[in-house]
């Protein structure tokens, strides 16, 4: 796909560096459909073009070069940063 059909808010995400080969998801089978499925995840929020979204997408865009090949990191990252960890006490989910 040309680079001119790809959306613009999706450029950058075309040039992240590829899935580095100590995380190669052949290595760990069991990470396929979760990786397939945070990629879905990410695209939409990637694809959203509505302008008060920007400092989102480009946080999503940090968190993806910083854990290049583990996309499942990244949007853990990414969701951590914007509503922070839980606390040790709320932590357990019912």
């Amino acid at each position: 796909m040309s680079q001119e059909l790809i959306p613009v808010e999706l450029r950058y995400f075309s040039d992240l560096p590829a899935m580095p080969p100590t995380v190669c998801a052949a290595q760990d089978p069991d990470l396929v459909p979760l990786r397939r499925q945070v990629m879905g995840i990410i695209w939409s929020i990637l694809g959203d073009p509505a302008p008060e979204g920007a400092c989102i997408r480009s946080r999503l865009r940090e968190c993806l070069a910083q854990n290049a090949g583990r996309p499942e990191k990244a949007l853990l990252d990414h969701l951590l940063s914007l509503h922070g960890r839980p606390e040790d006490d709320q932590a357990e989910f019912p």
